[in-house]
């Protein structure tokens, strides 16, 4: 079973493969024309491993992604 570091790698990874690819779509001046097929495909694989980290690991826990619903708005 994956623990809270190996997940923070994980999630760490695939930001830094997108941000990879995407300094490379740039480069090589792919970035500016649409969504490129190379960027959706590798955010729909980056899709896929969160989907599996979300539903593995937050059965039972309450998940707020609202940065609002954590402050304080007195």
């Amino acid at each position: 079973m994956m623990q809270y570091r190996d997940i923070a790698k994980k999630i760490i990874d695939l930001k830094n493969a997108d941000l990879a690819l995407r300094d490379k779509l740039i480069y090589e001046g792919k970035l500016s024309d649409g969504y490129n097929e190379e960027m959706k495909t590798l955010h729909n694989k980056n899709a896929q491993i969160l989907d599996k980290i979300m539903n593995t690991y937050s059965k039972g826990v309450a998940i707020s992604l609202s940065p609002i619903a954590t402050q304080d708005n007195t």
